[in-house]
């Protein structure tokens, strides 16, 4: 997967928890928005059809205006951990070679 596509999923899956965060919010506080797509349920969400929809858009909309800043800080982090996991597997080897180098000097390390 890549890591536009990623930062695409992370995107959806914030704009769901705001709705979410959102939605619970109204419901807490007995608010019902109201909606010509309601047909009376009583199981229908506080926020519902078109205004729901309208605001994960504005919502939407504010996260993509600030996407490219968000993609370029993602690509720096996902730059830097790769980076770093380099730095380890690196060291990693140094110190295997290390012991390795020693258990010849002095069996008790084997």
């Amino acid at each position: 997967m890549s890591d536009d596509k990623k930062m695409d999923d992370t995107v959806d899956e914030a704009i769901s928890d705001i709705m979410r965060a959102f939605d619970d919010l109204l419901f807490k506080h007995k608010i019902m928005i109201p909606s010509v797509d309601r047909d009376g349920e009583p199981d229908e969400a506080c926020l519902f059809g078109d205004e729901y929809h309208d605001l994960e858009d504005r919502i939407r909309g504010i996260l993509q205006s600030r996407d490219e800043k968000i993609r370029a800080w993602m690509r720096y982090e996902i730059g830097a951990v790769k980076c770093f996991l380099s730095d380890i597997e690196h060291n990693a080897n140094k110190i295997d070679d290390c012991i390795h180098s020693l258990s010849h000097d002095f069996p008790a390390v084997r």
